[in-house]
């Protein structure tokens, strides 16, 4: 089984989820950001090692910092950067 597959079996649940949150409640719980985060450090930790998970970890930093400018200027919730940093 690849990694690919693991990741969209996970995230595309999660995002059905979290999309109808957002949409109803224009809120993203943080549990869901949390199951999105740890589901993506589990997955490249089995298939990429410890390597995978440094990745995970650099893709969220630079993901959460780009984001953050967004939010600063009133573009992107903090829900929305918290939840782009996760994927």
């Amino acid at each position: 089984m690849s990694a690919t597959f693991v990741q969209i079996a996970f995230l595309i649940p999660l995002a059905i989820i979290i999309a109808y949150y957002d949409v109803r409640y224009r809120r993203i719980p943080n549990p869901f950001v949390l199951a999105t985060f740890f589901s993506g450090i589990a997955i490249n930790a089995v298939f990429g090692g410890l390597s995978g998970v440094f990745a995970s970890f650099a893709g969220f930093v630079l993901a959460f910092v780009l984001m953050f400018l967004l939010h600063v200027f009133g573009a992107m919730g903090a829900g929305d950067v918290k939840l782009f940093a996760a994927i």
